[in-house]
């Protein structure tokens, strides 16, 4: 995929995910990386993947995203506990 491709379909994931609601209002509760992870993500997914589908693109999306979760809450867990 030439440079000009890649910017037109990133341009176009980043257009998508911020459409979609339920995407949106995560970003806005979490820090600026993880919107920039699953946009890389999203389209490394696409550009990677010779025979991509929503199922694959949502397991990377839910991986992504259970990974932050998962270490946000652990950092709660750890803070609290120390206080």
């Amino acid at each position: 995929m030439d440079m000009e491709s890649q910017s037109t379909f990133k341009q176009a994931i980043d257009l998508a995910l911020s459409d979609w609601s339920a995407f949106q209002r995560l970003v806005d509760m979490s820090p600026r990386n993880l919107s920039i992870e699953l946009k890389l993500e999203t389209f490394a997914y696409f550009a990677e993947t010779p025979e991509s589908d929503l199922d694959g693109l949502e397991k990377v999306l839910r991986l992504i995203i259970n990974k932050y979760i998962d270490s946000n809450t652990m950092e709660k867990f750890t803070t609290s506990k120390e206080v």
